[in-house]
């Protein structure tokens, strides 16, 4: 009996695809949510280019140009991260329901994060690599789904 409960409820990460689904699907264009959305994505997508970036300067190694290039890169998308980040605090006491919606997406994405690391290595246990491209296969699925979502709205308005 319970092993059929199991198969018939929803795996942890399906439930938090789920809540992500609803919490995006609730907010209309325009609304706290979706702007909470946006701007949590946005950050995400800063951070992310900026590792690319740090990379970059590593291996520009020897070429000056090539180093001072992604070097200036790299400083200008700190400021951009700083200014969303100080955009997203303003919000957070400005604008009624921000601060709710983006902590469920920053709660919900860390949540989600640290289940896939588990079932990676529960499903893979001596095998680091193939925990951390599994963890982040789950991750960047469900976070590409939402994102796709929001760039699909924001397109038609």
């Amino acid at each position: 009996m319970k092993e059929q409960e199991n198969k018939l409820s929803p795996s942890p990460i399906e439930q938090i695809r789920q809540q992500l689904w609803e919490q995006i699907d609730k907010a209309e264009f325009g609304s706290a949510g979706f702007q909470a959305a946006s701007d949590f994505f946005a950050l995400e997508r800063h951070w992310y280019v900026l590792g690319i970036e740090q990379d970059n300067v590593v291996s520009a190694g020897e070429d000056k140009r090539k180093r001072l290039s992604w070097e200036s890169q790299t400083r200008i998308r700190e400021i951009q991260i700083a200014l969303l980040k100080r955009e997203i605090e303003s919000n957070e006491s400005r604008i009624p329901g921000y601060s709710r919606a983006y902590s469920g997406f920053s709660i919900a994405f860390d949540e989600l994060g640290t289940i896939a690391h588990k079932e990676a290595k529960i499903k893979y246990p001596s095998d680091k690599t193939r925990q951390k491209t599994y963890s982040e296969d789950i991750y960047s699925s469900i976070h590409d789904e939402i994102y796709d979502i929001i760039i699909s709205r924001q397109s038609q308005s």
